[in-house]
């Protein structure tokens, strides 16, 4: 999974700087194969009205960000157009949630071993199906398999010493500092950051069997989790957390599991099997 977690870490070092948002992707799955991709992308309002009376300071990101917030109806059936075959656009609407406004959009697939879902990736300014990809086979037991082709060592850690020097040069550096922000930049991060949360998951309709997710709550799966409000509420965490940590260190599933409360499955290949 770790170009999904990779696009989520830069998905959160954009959130850094534009404000707290909430973003949820989430796939059910029916017992034939066919099923739904629901996202749902909320900004809090009083960030999103700044934005607006400022359109001709914000840069391009920000600038992109706002049109991927707003629910466009003609822009939902054409992104779904490059989801894979079979995948339409089913719903959609503008959602206003407590202090958060945004949107919710449904999208209708009928082969999820054809699905591609997009996931917004500020990096490219441009969308990316994450590299995830399906595999279901529909029988007595239905199987699914969620993999993300790569992976491996250098993946999973960010680099790998070419040489036995590079290696020996690695272990002689001088342990880093220990990142500590100051009481006003926490407060400052209090305030942009409260409420974010991200989310993808997977829910089967039937009941499973066998899995090896290691996130798992009666039919749904969790592949990734961050919920900012569980870092906020303990100081000691907040004070050492560093927002920037995944660009830094290039280490972004440390960086992501080191947020309080963040599930983060590691899986290469995530089994369901369910009837």
């Amino acid at each position: 999974m770790m170009k999904i977690v990779r696009l989520f870490g830069a998905l959160f070092i954009l959130f850094a700087l534009v404000g707290c948002v909430q973003v949820n992707y989430l796939i059910r799955l029916d017992p034939d194969g066919s099923g739904t991709f629901e996202e749902t992308v909320l900004m809090r309002s009083m960030f999103v009205q700044q934005m607006k009376a400022n359109m001709d300071k914000i840069d391009n990101k920000t600038r992109n960000w706002l049109e991927f917030l707003a629910f466009d109806e003609l822009k939902s059936a054409e992104r779904a157009e490059g989801m894979g075959e079979g995948v339409s656009y089913m719903s959609g609407e503008e959602v206003t949630n407590g202090e958060f406004e945004g949107r919710k959009v449904v999208y209708w697939f009928a082969d999820i071993n054809l699905l591609k879902p997009k996931i917004f990736s500020f990096k490219s300014e441009a969308e990316s199906d994450g590299g995830v990809t399906f595999s279901f086979t529909r029988g007595d037991l239905s199987k699914l398999i969620i993999s993300q082709p790569g992976g491996g060592r250098e993946e999973m850690s960010g680099s790998v010493p070419d040489t036995e020097q590079e290696a020996r040069q690695d272990e002689e550096k001088e342990p880093e500092q220990e990142f500590v922000q100051s009481e006003e930049v926490m407060e400052q991060q209090r305030v942009m950051f409260g409420g974010m949360k991200m989310a993808m998951c997977v829910e089967v309709q039937g009941l499973i069997e066998e899995t090896n997710a290691t996130y798992r709550e009666e039919s749904r799966i969790t592949l990734m989790e961050v919920d900012m409000d569980k870092l906020l509420k303990d100081p000691e965490q907040h004070r050492k957390f560093n927002p920037k940590g995944s660009e830094e260190n290039r280490d972004v599933r440390e960086f992501l599991k080191s947020i309080p409360g963040s599930k983060v499955d590691m899986n290469k290949e995530l089994m369901v099997k369910f009837r």
